[in-house]
């Protein structure tokens, strides 16, 4: 009779590495970075397409003037000389409103007052156009209450900015964006809807605690020349007026092709 000698136990129940605990983390992990790669692949095929169909035109100062609330107090006349990169670095500031990266390959600086009729007819497109394009769109948010032409717009922007304080601004620039009349019971009722603190906010704004980042976006403005609203700043090129869907269609993709 032949004698066989035992088998290892800890030989015969050794799992392969990639049905270890760790072999399928690993494996996850990759599985993840590999849809990533793909999906931003098939982004910027998307815009490389849509390039080639000739929607990457070229950039124009004003999109709709008509559609844009003007204020005498502000500046007198619309400058054409676009800013450079380092321009733009200095008008981005800690206290704005900020959506995307900051290495994205365009940047927007957006100037919107709340009450503004042209700003609320815009803001569908521009919250759609940062989702569409937020792997190479950077945004950049100022307040412009132009008290002047829309009484209480200030109130409103005081808010907004007790809500970036809580971290919440987007949240509550959607809300604010869906209500014809901004009274202050209904902007406290929409920090309670956009889940931040009502005391703290309630407290914020009665104070006017964030005064000063509204007057320094006011002095942003005008420096930069800036007449109304809703005015734009992409990659320093001023655009005013209301912007469509395809209207950044064409704006963002015109940029992407020059940077081909």
């Amino acid at each position: 009779m032949k004698n066989f000698a035992p088998l290892s136990t800890e030989s015969s129940l050794k799992k392969p590495w990639y049905k270890t605990g760790g072999g399928v983390t690993l494996l996850v992990v990759f599985l993840l970075l590999s849809l990533v790669g793909l999906a931003f692949a098939g982004l910027v095929g998307y815009y490389a397409w849509e390039i080639k169909q000739g929607r990457g035109g070229a950039i124009s100062e004003q999109i709709n003037s008509q559609k844009f609330s003007v204020d005498s107090s502000l500046a007198s006349a619309s400058s054409q000389k676009a800013l450079g990169p380092e321009e733009v670095k200095q008008y981005i500031r800690k206290s704005n409103p900020g959506f995307g990266k900051e290495t994205a390959t365009i940047t927007v600086i957006a100037f919107y007052d709340f009450l503004c009729p042209h700003c609320q007819e815009s803001a569908a497109a521009f919250r759609s156009m940062m989702q569409k394009y937020e792997p190479v769109v950077r945004v950049v948010f100022k307040q412009l209450p132009l008290e002047s032409l829309h009484a209480g717009a200030t109130d409103v922007s005081l808010a907004a900015a007790c809500a970036q304080e809580q971290g919440g601004f987007w949240t509550y620039f959607d809300l604010i964006f869906k209500e014809k009349q901004l009274g202050m019971d209904v902007l406290l009722n929409q920090a309670k809807q956009a889940g931040l603190s009502a005391d703290a906010f309630s407290l914020c704004l009665a104070t006017e605690k964030h005064q000063g980042v509204i007057v320094q976006d006011l002095k942003d403005a005008m420096a930069l020349g800036v007449r109304g609203t809703p005015t734009y700043f992409l990659n320093g090129y001023k655009i005013e007026g209301v912007l469509t869907n395809d209207d950044w269609d064409q704006l963002i993709l015109s940029v992407l092709q020059s940077k081909k």
